[in-house]
Order: structure tokens, then C-alpha cells, then sequence
């Protein structure tokens, strides 16, 4: 149990006040900045002449991390991150069609399509169940995926690859469910 001095209290209700105000604040402008956000793809979409049949501009079709990294040079004097990702995928682009790589190139395609295809199985695992309650599926599923992570630490552990420990993140919800009593 948390133990705090009086003074403290108040000081960390303050700071609680006055925090949960600001993300008050933060959610409304959230809340603008997609309706500017969605507002700017569809002036883009109709600028770019992206339509769909009836000629209606197609605004889920503008990448806003484009149009962001765009702002960001034209109008923020910020390096353009996406300009340097295509000059390397061009360098990227030109070591894959050498022949030298061909053999390299073919081997991962095919664990990548070998990958698909166990994506698919495991989809259709879940279709042949007939009498099994949607909401215990969801569950056996849940288990087998949880199982899938740590079968795949285990084997990447094995075949020396290093993985990076997820935190142990216990201790700070339990200072966190103490402190919502405590400041509540």
C-alpha cells in the first residue's frame, strides 16, 4: 500500500486536476484535428482528381502520413523522412533485380507465401467449427495466439536470435489502482 503524507495528497490531486483537465483539453483538439484531417483529404482528393464512379472525391484514399510529411517540408522547414525512405527504396529496388540475389529474393518470397497460407489455414480452422459458440472461438483463439508467442520466442531464442523483453508492467497498475482509491 502506497502511503502518503497529507500534503502530498493534495499535491498529487492537484496534479491529477490538473492533468485530466489538459487531456480534456487535448481530447477536443484531437477531435478538431480529424475534422480538419478529413476535411484536408477530401480537398486533396478532389485537387488530385481522385474520384470514385459518380465522380465524388475519394478522401480515404489520401495518405495522411504523406500529406504530414509534406506539410512538414513545405511548410515547417522539416526534413521530408518519406523523400530519404524513396531514395533507399530505389537503392532497395536495384539490389533485388540483380542476379546475384535471385536465389536470396526467391527463398524469402516463398516462406512469405508459405506464411499466407498458414494465415489462410488458420482462418479456415476457425470456419469448420459448427457448434462452438462465437465467444468461446474468440477465446480458443486468443489461447492459440498467446501460445504462438511464446512458441516463437522459444524458437527464435533457439535459432540465436535476441528478443527484446516486454515490460513488466504489474507493479505500476497496482500503483495506479492504489492512487485511484487513494485520490478519488
Amino acid at each position: 500500500m502506497v502511503m502518503l503524507e497529507p500534503n502530498q495528497i493534495v499535491e498529487a490531486k492537484e496534479l491529477l486536476s490538473r492533468l485530466n483537465n489538459l487531456y480534456i483539453e487535448r481530447a477536443d483538439m484531437e477531435v478538431f484535428k480529424k475534422i480538419r484531417e478529413n476535411s484536408l483529404k477530401y480537398e486533396i482528393a478532389s485537387e488530385c482528381e481522385i474520384f470514385d464512379k459518380e465522380n465524388n472525391p475519394l478522401p480515404n484514399k489520401i495518405k495522411i502520413a504523406l500529406v504530414l510529411a509534406c506539410i512538414d517540408e513545405l511548410f515547417k522547414d522539416k526534413e521530408n523522412k518519406k523523400n530519404a525512405e524513396l531514395s533507399l527504396m530505389k537503392d532497395y529496388k536495384k539490389a533485388l533485380l540483380k542476379e546475384e540475389l535471385k536465389e536470396f529474393v526467391d527463398a524469402y518470397m516463398y516462406v512469405l507465401e508459405e506464411l499466407e497460407t498458414n494465415a489462410l489455414d488458420i482462418k479456415e480452422s476457425a470456419k469448420e467449427c459448427s457448434i462452438i459458440p462465437k465467444e468461446v472461438l474468440q477465446a480458443v483463439s486468443s489461447i492459440a495466439k498467446e501460445n504462438f508467442k511464446v512458441i516463437k520466442e522459444k524458437k527464435m531464442v533457439e535459432a540465436g536470435f535476441e528478443i527484446k523483453q516486454e515490460k513488466d508492467c504489474t507493479e505500476a497498475i497496482a500503483l495506479q489502482e492504489q492512487l485511484k482509491k487513494l485520490l478519488s
